[in-house]
C-alpha cells in the first residue's frame, strides 16, 4: 500500500506506544483502573496511555461523561452520566478507529487520534488520498468538511496560528492528545554537550528583551559558542545557517528526523508554520524527548506564554524543523 511506503519511517515512529502519561491530574488518574479494565476486555491494553490522554483533552476527568462519548454513541452531548459507561463507549469508539486504520494499513497513531475526533470517515478520506498523515492534511479535511468556515479557538496550542480552527471537529486534536502521552526523559548532557540546567533557573524571566532568538543566544553564551546577540542576524529559522558552529565545537543537523532530537539541542523552526506564522521562524532548546522524537519539551521565549522563558510541550510535525544545533561533548 502506498501509505505504508510514503512517510513510512514517520508513521512507524508515531505508531510507537508510550510508556506512560505526563501532566495528568488526579481526576484523570482516578479513572485509570476502569480504563485499564475496559481496554483489557477489548484486547487493547497497550492503548491505555492514549485513552487517558483523550479523557484529559475531553474533560480533564470531570463529570459523568469524562470521555465525552455520548455523541459517538449517536446521543446528544452529555446524555451519558455514568463514568464507566462513558469509558466503555469511548474505548469502543477508539477501537473502531484503530481497527479501521489497520484495515487501511494506516499505521500513524496520530491519524487514529484525529479520527477519534473527526469520525472514521477521515481514515477513509486519508486512504483515498494515498498520503501519510500530517497536521496539514488533517486541517485540509476539516476545511473541506466545513466549506472553509472558521471559528475562534483560544487554546494555547492554536495561538501561533491566530486562535482559530476550521468549523468541523478540532484539527488540533491529535496534537492536544500527544501533550499527555510523552514519557519524557529529563536530564543533563543526554548524548551531547548541552546543559539545560542553565535555563531552568531563568524560567519566568524575560531575557535580553524577550525575543525567542535572545533565549537561544543566552544559552549559547553560557555553553561557549558564537556570539548571537548583536550579530546582525535576526531570523530564528536560520540560526543553524548563519554561524560557523563547527569552529566552536558544535554541530548542525538540517531537516532533522524525529530520531535525531536530543536533550540540550537548539531547535529552529521554519517560518510559516503553526508555531511560526511570521517571517522569522522560531527557536528554543529541547529539554525532554519521547516517542522516538515525535514528542518533546522545550524552553522557549516569546511564544504562547508571552515574552518570558517558559516550558512547552511540542510535537515533531506541528511545524517543520529547519535545523537542530548541538554542542559536541
Amino acid at each position: 500500500m502506498i501509505l505504508m511506503i510514503a512517510g513510512a519511517e514517520s508513521e512507524e515512529k508515531n505508531n510507537a506506544l508510550p510508556n506512560e502519561n505526563v501532566n495528568l491530574p488526579p481526576e484523570v488518574l482516578a479513572l485509570k483502573p476502569t480504563v485499564e479494565k475496559v481496554a483489557k476486555e477489548m484486547s487493547i491494553p497497550d492503548e491505555v496511555p492514549y485513552l487517558l490522554a483523550i479523557i484529559m483533552v475531553e474533560s480533564g476527568g470531570r463529570g459523568g461523561d469524562p470521555f465525552q462519548s455520548s455523541e459517538s454513541a449517536g446521543l446528544p452531548p452529555n446524555t451519558i452520566t455514568s463514568p464507566e459507561q462513558s469509558i466503555r463507549q469511548g474505548v469502543t469508539h477508539y477501537k473502531s478507529c484503530l481497527d479501521l486504520a489497520n484495515q487501511y494499513s494506516i499505521q500513524d497513531r496520530k491519524a487514529v487520534l484525529q479520527a477519534y475526533n473527526y469520525g472514521g470517515g477521515f481514515l477513509s478520506w486519508l486512504y483515498q488520498k494515498q498520503r501519510p498523515y500530517s497536521f496539514e492534511l488533517g486541517a485540509e479535511f476539516a476545511k473541506e468538511q466545513s466549506g472553509g468556515a472558521k471559528v475562534v479557538y483560544t487554546n494555547p496550542i492554536a495561538s501561533a496560528k491566530g486562535n482559530w480552527r476550521y468549523a468541523y471537529g478540532n484539527m488540533f486534536y491529535a496534537e492536544l492528545v500527544y501533550q499527555y502521552v510523552a514519557s519524557m526523559q529529563q536530564g543533563i548532557n543526554e548524548g551531547n554537550g548541552g546543559n539545560i540546567q542553565v535555563l531552568e533557573s531563568i524560567v519566568g524571566q524575560s531575557i535580553y528583551g524577550g525575543e525567542c532568538y535572545m533565549l537561544t543566544a543566552y544559552y549559547v553564551e553560557k555553553l561557549g559558542g558564537p556570539q548571537l546577540r548583536g550579530s546582525g542576524f535576526d531570523y530564528a529559522e536560520r540560526i543553524g545557517d548563519d554561524y560557523n558552529w563547527s569552529a566552536y565545537g558544535w554541530s548542525v543537523i538540517f531537516d532533522p528526523k524525529p530520531s535525531d532530537l536530543r536533550i540540550g539541542d537548539i531547535v529552529n523552526w521554519y517560518a510559516g508554520g503553526v508555531l511560526t506564522p511570521q517571517i522569522y521562524g522560531h527557536t528554543g532548546v529541547i529539554s525532554g524527548v519521547s516517542n522516538g522524537g515525535q514528542a518533546f519539551t522545550t524552553y522557549e521565549q516569546n511564544s504562547e506564554r508571552g515574552r518570558v522563558v517558559a516550558k512547552y510541550n511540542r510535537t515533531f510535525d506541528i511545524t517543520k524543523i529547519r535545523s537542530i544545533v548541538r554542542k559536541n561533548k
